[in-house]
């Protein structure tokens, strides 16, 4: 699509890293973008950053949905964010792997890292580049892809 007939996109998990990288990807390819996260203060900050709309939801409500869905208005991108990466809820997990097999959580993660083929985790700004190529001119012949985006977890 060219710049001129770009629409919406929504972004929800908005407020987190990925959501919010891309936000701002998509905002600078000239999308109008909606974002909404659970987490309103975060989310309003990230709206107030970025310049683009924050409306307060929650996924797994469909009212809530509906409402985004109306705020944003024609949507070309939608970008719908679990929230599962680096953090608290990640964190747990690492302790619970470290706890079940018996290990220091330093070993459980290097034992993650090393079923990845780059060995590390993937950057915010690498899925907002992905996704930034879906939603571009330059892919309008892919179709009906998973394009996994996680470093070659194995």
């Amino acid at each position: 699509m060219t710049s001129a007939s770009k629409g919406g996109a929504i972004i929800t998990g908005g407020a987190g890293g990925i959501g919010c990288e891309i936000a701002r990807r998509l905002k600078a390819d000239g999308f109008r973008v909606v974002i909404t996260d659970i987490d309103g203060e975060a989310g309003a900050r990230v709206g107030d950053e970025l310049q683009v709309e924050f409306v307060p939801g929650d996924v797994t409500s469909e009212a809530d949905m509906r409402r985004v869905v109306e705020s944003a208005g024609p949507v070309d991108v939608l970008a719908v964010l679990p929230g599962m990466v680096a953090g608290r809820r990640f964190e747990g997990s690492i302790a619970l792997h470290a706890e079940h097999e018996g290990i220091t959580e330093q070993e459980a993660l290097d034992r993650i890292m090393s079923r990845t083929r780059l060995k590390r985790f993937i950057e915010p700004g690498e899925v907002a580049a992905a996704v930034s190529y879906l939603a571009s001119d330059d892919a309008v012949g892919v179709t009906g892809i998973f394009l996994d985006v996680s470093g070659g977890f194995e």
